[in-house]
């Protein structure tokens, strides 16, 4: 069989997917939330499947102060990804949310699927003690602290 056109419909749409992507984390960092938004809604015409137009737009509900709706894009960014790194990441935004919310004991449960799916992610683990000690468990979470500096030392440096 002939091999593919150079630029065909699959093709384009993809590049033009990436490059919605990409123009509205530039806006998102130049707060021109009107702009990123339109950016990330065409991006997830193209692809509603990839991740991280729902976490760009989680982060623009965050920037207005909208947490119900930054959880709802998270959840989405959660369900669109396979991968362990980007699921413990995105748990742990959704613990941060809980957290912000108020509900400290959601925002630990959060962190400890984080921690399931990747447990040597360090950021999660740092919450993790940060989330024990606000809830009172002083105890666990010097515990988790020295176990973080035993085993990444230059991360606290």
């Amino acid at each position: 069989p002939p091999p593919p056109p150079l630029f065909s419909s699959r093709r384009r749409h993809t590049r033009c997917a990436i490059k919605s992507r990409g123009l509205g984390d530039v806006y998102k960092r130049q707060s021109k939330h009107s702009e990123a938004l339109a950016m990330f809604n065409k991006a997830l015409i193209h692809d509603i499947e990839d991740y991280r137009p729902h976490t760009g737009l989680g982060f623009l509900a965050i920037e207005k102060r909208d947490l119900v709706k930054a959880a709802h894009h998270f959840q989405r960014a959660l369900s669109c990804t396979s991968i362990p790194l980007q699921k413990s990441y995105i748990f742990l935004l959704l613990s941060r949310i809980y957290e912000l919310r108020g509900n400290l004991d959601d925002a630990l449960d959060t962190v400890r699927e984080s921690l399931l799916t990747s447990p040597h992610f360090v950021e999660a683990n740092y919450r993790q003690a940060v989330l024990l000690a606000k809830n009172g468990n002083i105890r666990n979470a010097i515990s988790v602290l020295k176990d973080l500096l035993t085993s990444y030392a230059d991360f606290y440096v």
